[in-house]
């Protein structure tokens, strides 16, 4: 199943949140998300790098648009975050 052009959260990723929030975590939802996709980031950023390195251009090659896909995750993360956080606290009037 996919939404929004990306793969659905997994079972397990989606009992990891809800344990997270049974044990009041007091981080935003959407900010944990941001983060879980941020080190997935960071993870394609090493691999691209590595295959580089080891002259494997060609995984390097296969593993860009998986981080490019993460990169367009993290990307409306956060600009949905900013939207939560912007609703949640709206500005005073000067």
């Amino acid at each position: 199943m996919q939404t929004n052009g990306h793969r659905a959260p997994s079972c397990a990723l989606d009992a990891f949140w809800v344990q997270a929030d049974v044990e009041a975590c007091g981080d935003h939802p959407l900010e944990r998300e941001l983060c879980f996709h941020l080190e997935a980031l960071e993870r394609y950023r090493a691999m691209i790098a590595d295959a580089h390195t080891a002259g494997r251009d060609d995984l390097a090659d296969s593993l860009v648009p998986q981080y490019d896909r993460q990169a367009k995750v993290v990307s409306d993360l956060k600009e949905a975050l900013r939207r939560a956080t912007a609703q949640a606290s709206p500005e005073q009037p000067a």
